[in-house]
């Protein structure tokens, strides 16, 4: 192919789309041909009007009766003929050309800086690729293929029209100046509005890709309404400018055949005056209407080809601009079979592009062949940026880069890329099996032995080999069939099967777990016995034997040395280090001290009203949450359910049915719906609250699916039993405090006070509806999101009317900014005085157990603290195993509270417990006061 003129536009740019498709000269002259010939057929038919006229229905000749059909199939037979030729082969150019401009596309990918990529979007460059080449392929054949055979047929029909009559024919050409004025006054708009439509097409592009890519994120942060409005706002924009175009050639085309008609009738009216009887036989008038009818279908289609032709202009210039981008300076000349390994930087300089600010500020140091060397720093201080100029994906503004004494621009920049071996933070895989990934590259260079050699070094065999098609198993797209470890671990023996004599390392091991991460470590340091290795690391403890250590800051080398030597300089890195490893002299031993909040670790209450949302529809029934035909057909029996429930309410407060007072203040904590609102963290923050204020409190409970809710238990000084529940044990380990167990809360309330005769406060956990015990004061715990259709049950979710909520003293919207939710200090259930904070776990990859109501607030809570989370849902109040631990990858395991109670007996090392924090708002410790003071007694 001839190469094109970079960055055309306008009509350069459709002459360079027409030259791509002259290039194939053959099939053209023959689709030419057979436009010839179609467009001649019109003219045949249209002459045979006037035989068929004046020889058949006025003269009745026999002969010409008989030809006429005849003739007719004949033509349209050429016809076929000629429509076949047309077709194939205009659609084989318009093809070629698009296979063209995707293989020029294609090429200009591989060859596209860097920086390019960062200034564009993924969606705008697959838009280009999808969208803007089959514009040009319509442009280039279809509409080509219009404008050629139209053409040629209005100019054989108009030549057929002046041989019949050249008047007539002149009457018609008036026209024409008209229609040519109005396509070129509209031909701007059409070329704009595509232009727009082109830019409008990338943006829905790019934001419905950036959901598919991020899905998980869109769904566990909630983002589903924020992508929805903005995919709603790209999208309406991209309706009204489709629309535009819709009344640019609404207006056009009825213009046009406005003009054409009023030509019409002037020549029906000119032809039948007296004047041109003895001139125009009526055979020869109906052959002339038929021709210039037959000639309205080209220009009309003539008219309309010009929004087309926009159209694929303005795909053109979009692809030409993406084909003429900048490529990769490549004037190196130097072969370079395999390097020594040594690098030097010399006063080197990087600016982001089109501005003065540095990146890389005067960066200076050097690597000796086979050392490792440490790149260490905050986020955003160059780190990354400086070893990608080492393979050139960068070029730097000034200074020099050498390897192996020579300036890393003189060699063929292909060699110098082979030298280099790279594994980033961000794993790519390609949509191929495990094999093609490890080999990615020189596939056609290694064997499988070599390949198995790589995964058992990676360590990444350990879970190949449990799949059924081991090293042919599919990675699915950007591997998301493979866990992050999983993907992490064929990236490292991607890099191992390379062995090229510089390794790049960035942040390689930062998603795999404690003993794979050691075994990583162990290969390494095998393998950088022979290679020069640049390590980037946030985790210290994977760089303390490195040769050197290079600290960065702010795009400068503010400090280098081995460990030891930056340790005593007690700088940048020493600070760094003792911020990583200030909590391992952590020794609190108990669990149940409620940690200080850490507001970096509160909780988004907005971005986890959608997972409350739909972890409660999912787990209670769809119909509950809106007014549908089967909750209307429910509302009977919400009916009979609310008759019943008002009944023995009022039973209570009549005394026609007994109820007990305590001689202590009693406080229930409560809800109106079938569950979902955490109460229970309420009650233990409550707890705490008033333990703070020097009250005695203790604890009944029902002891929810414990199988022993008829007997009363009671719990004390954080005992544990496992007849009672997980619920009651949880609270019991928390709060040390005396807890009653048993759905007889009067009895259990009772035998409480006769143990611990200093209690002065009874908390109910549950028991709103529980009117056997009297109460002194009453708070409703709810999220309004679960109220869903507002109705009784069957019907709807709710226990009692939402007019409840009016009489109790006090409701706490778990959704609101009464209270402050976080998550802070874990610990381990193997080792309770082990102790981490939750932002140790940010950006690691583990696996989350959960057997709880609505295990998906969990898991979201701990995505929204940036935890890389494996999901495992069990349903509530399950009974654990030693079988549910055997997890794959072995990473951490972290669980909530409820759920530890249950694992004790069988926790291991690896195992986590995330406690949720709860605050109470100053606004609501103090109606909670004041509650306390106008209530209290006993």
């Amino acid at each position: 192919m001839k190469p094109i003129e970079a960055n055309l536009t306008g009509a350069r740019a459709y002459r360079a789309l027409l030259s791509m498709a002259f290039e194939h000269k053959t099939y053209f002259v023959v689709a030419v041909v057979g436009m010839i010939i179609f467009a001649a057929s019109d003219a045949a038919f249209a002459y045979l009007m006037k035989p068929l006229m004046d020889d058949g229905f006025i003269d009745r000749d026999p002969t010409i009766i008989k030809l006429i059909p005849i003739a007719i199939i004949a033509i349209f037979v050429v016809r076929m003929v000629a429509i076949f030729m047309r077709s194939y082969c205009m659609d084989y150019i318009g093809r070629n050309v698009i296979n063209s401009l995707r293989t020029m596309m294609f090429e200009k990918l591989l060859t596209l800086t860097s920086d390019e990529y960062d200034q564009s979007s993924t969606a705008a460059i697959v838009t280009r690729f999808s969208y803007d080449v089959e514009q040009v392929a319509k442009s280039v054949s279809s509409s080509l293929t219009v404008f050629v055979q139209d053409s040629l047929r209005i100019i054989v029909l108009l030549g057929y029209m002046v041989w019949l009559n050249w008047q007539l024919t002149a009457i018609f050409l008036i026209a024409g100046p008209i229609v040519f004025l109005i396509v070129v006054r509209i031909s701007g708009r059409f070329r704009s509005i595509s232009r727009s439509i082109q830019q409008s097409m990338g943006g829905v592009t790019q934001v419905a890709q950036e959901v598919i890519d991020a899905n998980r994120i869109v769904k566990i942060f909630g983002g589903d309404e924020f992508e929805r409005n903005k995919f709603h706002k790209v999208n309406k924009t991209n309706l009204k400018l489709h629309l535009k175009m819709s009344i640019a050639q609404s207006i056009s085309m009825p213009l046009i055949q406005l003009v054409v008609a009023v030509a019409f009738a002037a020549i029906v009216a000119f032809a039948t005056s007296e004047s041109m009887r003895a001139v125009i036989s009526p055979g020869d008038f109906v052959s002339f209407i038929f021709a210039m009818t037959m000639l309205l279908a080209p220009l009309r289609v003539l008219s309309s080809i010009n929004a087309s032709i926009q159209k694929g202009i303005a795909a053109g210039e979009s692809v030409f601009e993406f084909t003429s981008l900048e490529d990769e300076h490549n004037e190196g000349a130097l072969q370079l079979d395999r390097a020594r390994g040594q690098l030097r930087f010399e006063n080197v300089v990087l600016c982001y592009r089109r501005s003065d600010q540095r990146v890389l500020d005067e960066i200076s140091f050097e690597v000796k062949p086979e050392q490792t060397v440490a790149i260490v720093g905050r986020s955003g201080s160059g780190k990354s940026s400086l070893v990608n100029l080492i393979p050139r994906l960068y070029e730097y503004d000034s200074g020099e880069v050498l390897l192996d004494g020579e300036r890393i621009d003189r060699y063929r920049i292909a060699d110098l890329r082979r030298q280099v071996a790279y594994v980033g933070q961000d794993v790519r895989l390609f949509n191929d099996t495990i094999r093609n990934n490890i080999a990615y590259g020189i596939a056609d260079k290694v064997d499988e032995e070599q390949i198995l050699e790589a995964a058992k070094q990676a360590h990444a065999w350990e879970f190949i080999a449990e799949m059924p098609d081991q090293l042919d198993t599919e990675v699915g797209e950007r591997g998301v069939l493979l866990s992050g470890g999983q993907r992490q671990r064929i990236a490292i023996a991607r890099a191992l099967l390379k062995n090229a004599p510089i390794l790049i390392l960035d942040e390689a091991t930062s998603a795999l777990d404690t003993e794979s991460e050691r075994y990583i470590q162990h290969a390494m340091e095998h393998l950088m016995q022979n290679r020069t290795t640049l390590v980037i690391a946030h985790r210290l403890s994977t760089i303390e034997h490195a040769d050197h250590i290079l600290v960065m800051d702010q795009g400068k080398i503010v400090e280098q040395g081995t460990h030891a030597e930056l340790l005593d300089n007690d700088g940048i890195y020493s600070k760094l280090h003792s911020m990583q490893f200030r909590d391992t002299g952590d020794t609190e031993p108990q669990p149940s001290t409620r940690p200080k909040i850490i507001r970096s670790s509160v909780l988004n209450k907005s971005l986890m009203q959608h997972w409350v949302s739909l972890s409660t529809q999912r787990r209670q029934g769809w119909w509950l949450w809106s007014l549908n035909p089967l909750s209307l057909l429910l509302m009977p029996l919400s009916l009979v359910y609310y008759f019943f429930t008002s009944l023995r309410r009022w039973g209570y407060r009549l005394r026609l049915i007994r109820s007990t007072r305590l001689p202590v203040t009693t406080v229930v904590v409560g809800n109106i719906t079938l569950g979902g609102n955490g109460k229970t963290p309420i009650v233990v923050a409550l707890y705490h609250f008033l333990k703070d204020k020097g009250f005695h409190p203790a604890i009944i409970t029902r002891g929810y699916k414990s199988g022993n809710e008829k007997t009363t238990q009671i719990l004390h000084n954080g005992l544990t039993r496992n007849e009672v529940g997980d619920e009651a044990n949880m609270m019991s380990e928390v709060c040390h405090c005396p807890i009653g167990v048993g759905s007889n809360r009067v009895a259990a309330a009772r035998q409480i006070l006769e143990q611990f005769p200093d209690t002065d406060i009874i908390l109910s956990d549950d028991g709103l509806q529980h009117y056997a015990l009297k109460r002194d004061i009453e708070i409703a715990v709810c999220r309004y999101l679960a109220l869903g259709n507002g109705l009784m049950l069957p019907a709807g979710p709710l226990r009692e009317p939402r007019s409840r909520l009016k009489r109790v003293d006090l409701t706490i919207n778990r959704d609101g900014d009464q209270i402050v939710e976080s998550l802070g200090k874990v610990w381990n259930l193997a080792q309770p005085e082990r102790t981490k904070h939750i932002s140790e776990f940010m950006g690691r990859q583990v696996h989350a157990l959960a057997g709880i109501g609505f295990p998906e607030i969990f898991f979201a809570s701990l995505a929204q603290m940036g935890v890389d989370v494996i999901e495992h849902e069990f349903p509530d109040h399950h009974e654990f195993s030693l079988q549910d631990l055997n997890l794959k990858p072995e990473l951490p395991i972290l669980v909530t509270h409820k759920d530890a109670v249950k694992l004790k007996g069988i926790a291991r090392e690896n195992l986590w417990v995330v406690p949720l924090n709860i605050e109470f708002s100053e606004a609501l410790s103090k109606q909670i006061s004041e509650l306390l003071e106008s209530r209290h007694h006993g």
